[in-house]
């Protein structure tokens, strides 16, 4: 199913770097679907798997939000 289980402070051992910096990133990926937070410093990996419906539903929240700002110039001005 190409889920994983990731620990962030064994990440950021690995890795060489800073906690913060690992944090920096699962925050980007997290928005996007890619990993989902299960407890603290746990995430589960779901990869690519999740991406491309959350950015289908972004751009659908994009284009109504677009819509709406539109119809809302539209309507102010005509007054």
């Amino acid at each position: 199913n190409g889920e994983s289980e990731i620990c962030l402070d064994a990440a950021a051992s690995r890795l060489g770097v800073e906690r913060r910096r690992i944090y920096d990133i699962v925050n980007v990926l997290e928005s996007v679907g890619i990993v989902v937070r299960k407890a603290k410093n746990r995430y589960t990996w779901y990869g690519k798997s999740k991406l491309e419906p959350t950015l289908a539903a972004l751009k659908k929240e994009a284009l109504a939000d677009q819509s709406l700002k539109k119809t809302s110039l539209d309507t102010n001005s005509k007054n």
